[in-house]
Formats: structure tokens, sequence, C-alpha cells
């Protein structure tokens, strides 16, 4: 885990992804793995959430627009009674 957080850190201390620093983040193969497991983790992270946000929003979205149409359901069919 240490390696991890030394990796962390060096990517923290960049302002920029073009910050001259990033030649310095990764030192070997071992930093090169691991960077990359957390790379792809961080992905796969990053997409779940928009994922899971953008369903959020379309239940909501979903269940805003419902109410009126079961409103208007409702006078349609007293209307017809």
């Amino acid at each position: 885990m240490s390696k991890a957080d030394i990796i962390t850190r060096r990517i923290m201390s960049c302002i920029s992804p073009e910050d001259p620093k990033v030649d310095k983040v990764l030192t070997n193969h071992e930093d090169l793995e691991l960077a990359m497991f957390m790379s792809k983790t961080l992905v796969a992270s990053i997409m779940s959430f928009t994922t899971r946000e953008k369903r959020n929003k379309e239940i909501e979205e979903r269940k805003r627009l419902a109410l009126p149409m079961e409103v208007d359901s409702r006078r349609y069919f007293l209307q017809l009674c």
C-alpha cells in the first residue's frame, strides 16, 4: 500500500497532466504495473459512477413525469364518469 501512496503523492504534486513532474511519477516496472492497475480501477469506478448517476437521474425524471400523467389519467377517468 505504501507504493500506491508514493505514486499517488507524486501524481498529486503535479498541477496538470502536462506538468513536467509527470515524467518522474513512475520510476520502475513495479511502479508501472501498480499505476496501470490503479488507472484501470479508477476508470472502471468512474464509468460505474457516471452510469449510476445517469440511471438515477433517469429514474428521478421518470418519477417526476409519471406524477402528472397519473393526475391526468384520474381527471380523464373522472370526466368519463
